[in-house]
């Protein structure tokens, strides 16, 4: 747990924004669904950056409650914050509402989401609020946060192993699962493939609306937490309005998170980048023809479109 932070004017900016609220009819494009006094940010990011992480700090810094609010199915996978919200899991107007209200922070709220979680937000707003202008239009103060990680094939084997074995932060008891894992060079290929996939989707999307967002990596965060945070915060404190955090000084930077990756981690590194120093040689891939030869099917025989039976 994260103590309150102790700022000397959060109490006095905590009561000015008291009553910020998402707007109960949608608002208008000019004006954004959020309460024009509440400052929103987002965080973009593919998983296994360092999202967790910087959510945490921005949290103990009083610059909103960051956090994941919008995975999918909607009222299923984030059940705990409907039930935490009293919100029955079909109203997602009440939902949304309560959500911007109580996790609002000395009048900011923020929130992380991945491509495919920004999608289903985009389709809900338009049901629920029928707005069709996506999230530009959110809020008159909305920032933008991409976060990366320049070790793509270390950010693919950290989700890949993360997925296999249930454990996504350093705070879940380890069983050892994942140490056992099998190497899997084309299971961990589709893991790069679907990070390079999503992070081209977001640049794109930058690029068409407009935006700049501020850009933090995964190994600035680690390397220099101070400086990395201090970017996002003076960014959403010129959109707030506030002055919570003047200097790197001024930054609580403890957190209960650690770094999981380990030697594992490197064995499976320094193997997939043989690996992919070897495409395209037929010997070396000998020993996994068959395995090569699904995946080729897969993709260039348009595999995809086959009833799931392995046709060798």
């Amino acid at each position: 747990m994260h103590e309150e932070p102790r700022h000397g004017r959060s109490g006095r900016i905590r009561e000015q924004f008291e009553s910020a609220r998402l707007r109960p009819d949608g608002g208008s494009l000019s004006a954004g669904w959020i309460a024009a006094e509440t400052t929103c940010y987002t965080i973009v990011f593919t998983p296994r950056s360092g999202s967790n992480l910087l959510c945490d700090v921005l949290r103990a810094n009083g610059l909103g409650q960051p956090s994941e609010y919008f995975q999918h199915p909607l009222g299923v996978a984030n059940a705990a914050y409907y039930r935490e919200l009293g919100v029955s899991p079909d109203d997602f107007k009440t939902f949304l509402t309560r959500l911007v209200t109580d996790k609002s922070q000395n009048g900011i709220f923020g929130v992380k989401l991945t491509w495919d979680h920004k999608n289903v937000l985009v389709e809900a707003l338009r049901r629920h609020f029928g707005r069709n202008d996506g999230l530009v239009a959110l809020s008159p103060r909305l920032r933008w946060v991409h976060l990366q990680r320049r070790d793509k094939i270390g950010q693919a084997i950290s989700l890949w192993r993360a997925s296999k074995s249930g454990i996504w932060t350093s705070s879940t008891p380890r069983s050892g699962e994942a140490d056992e894992l099998e190497y899997d060079f084309f299971g961990l290929l589709s893991m790069l493939q679907a990070i390079l996939t999503e992070e081209h989707l977001w640049e794109e999307f930058f690029q068409t609306e407009g935006i700049e967002p501020v850009r933090v990596l995964y190994e600035d965060l680690l390397r220099e937490p101070a400086a990395a945070v201090l970017r996002v915060a003076r960014a959403v404190q010129e959109a707030a309005g506030v002055e919570l955090i003047r200097c790197e000084a001024d930054l609580r930077l403890r957190t209960s998170l650690a770094v999981q990756r380990d030697g594992r981690s490197a064995e499976l590194a320094a193997r997939m980048r043989d690996d992919l120093d070897h495409l395209g040689v037929t010997a070396y891939w000998q020993p996994r023809a068959r395995e090569l030869a699904r995946w080729l099917r897969f993709f260039e025989g348009e595999g995809w479109k086959c009833d799931g039976r392995d046709e060798t």
